[in-house]
Order: structure tokens, then C-alpha cells, then sequence
């Protein structure tokens, strides 16, 4: 009788291990599973940071080239022909009084009105704001360590 429950109670025993071995195999298996995984979601997340960055280096450079059109219709429509003082001035409602336009009509909202592009200010997709050198005629702007400064020549075209 005592070899009988013996019996059962090492066939119950084998019966936990087995199911403990098929656990493990089956944890494991699923752990390589969550990490490739991970190891696919933080490879997609790199890439998009990269997409990121390649979206606002486009979106100044489409910036650069708008700003500098709005500042040729503001000195062909300015009486002293000169460029504006400031880029906010292209965002303000009457940046050109009548007695500065050439055609005696005042002219303002060069540019349209964003979160970044405001009278106050007008910054680039980095938030730093644009520069504009009227001496040379260029718009610049500082964008972060990787990238640099980027700028344009007021009235030429990328080439």
C-alpha cells in the first residue's frame, strides 16, 4: 500500500514538472518574442525621429524661401525700396502705412499668422527665431548642433 501512494505521489510530482518545464520553454519563447519586439519598435522609433528631422529641414528650408518672397513684394511695394527691419513687421496688419506704399494704398500680412510666425516674432521649426541681415540681403537661422545655421539670399531660388 505505501509503494501505491508513493507511486501517485511521484507521478503528481512529474506531472508539476513537466508542467513547470513547458512553462519555462514557453516564458522563454515568449520573452524572445516581446524583445524582438521591442527591439523592432525602438528600430521604428529611430527612424522616425530621423523622418523628424528630415521634415523640419525641409519645412525651413520652404520657410526660407517664403520669407524671402514676402520680403521682395515688401520692397517693391516700399517708397524707399529697402527691406524690412524686422521679419515680424511682414506679419503685422499694416506693416506698409499708405504714405510708404508706392501706390499710396497701406499693405501688411506678408506672411500668415502661426503659433511661430507672429508680429512679435518669427521663429523657425526648431523655435529659434529667423534672422534677417538687410545688408546683405539674407535670411538665416540657427538650427540645432547637427544641422547648423541655414540660410538664403533674398530673391535667389535654391539651385
Amino acid at each position: 500500500m505505501d509503494a501505491m501512494i508513493d507511486a501517485k505521489y511521484s507521478g503528481c510530482l512529474q506531472t508539476i514538472e513537466k508542467k513547470a518545464k513547458k512553462k519555462g520553454a514557453l516564458l522563454t519563447f515568449e520573452s524572445i518574442g516581446y524583445t524582438g519586439l521591442l527591439i523592432i519598435l525602438v528600430a521604428l522609433g529611430v527612424a522616425g525621429l530621423g523622418l523628424f528631422e528630415t521634415y523640419r529641414i525641409v519645412s525651413c528650408r520652404w520657410e526660407l524661401r517664403e520669407l524671402s518672397s514676402a520680403c521682395i513684394s515688401y520692397k517693391s511695394l516700399n517708397v524707399s525700396n529697402q527691406l524690412p527691419s524686422s521679419l515680424g513687421d511682414l506679419a503685422k496688419d499694416a506693416s506698409l502705412s499708405a504714405s510708404d506704399s508706392n501706390d499710396g494704398v497701406p499693405h501688411g500680412n506678408f506672411i500668415r499668422r502661426t503659433q511661430r510666425w507672429t508680429d512679435a516674432a518669427v521663429n523657425n521649426p526648431w523655435n529659434k527665431p529667423y534672422q534677417i541681415d538687410t545688408a546683405s540681403g539674407t535670411i538665416s537661422c540657427e538650427t540645432d548642433g547637427v544641422v547648423g545655421t541655414m540660410s538664403t539670399e533674398i530673391g535667389e531660388s535654391d539651385k
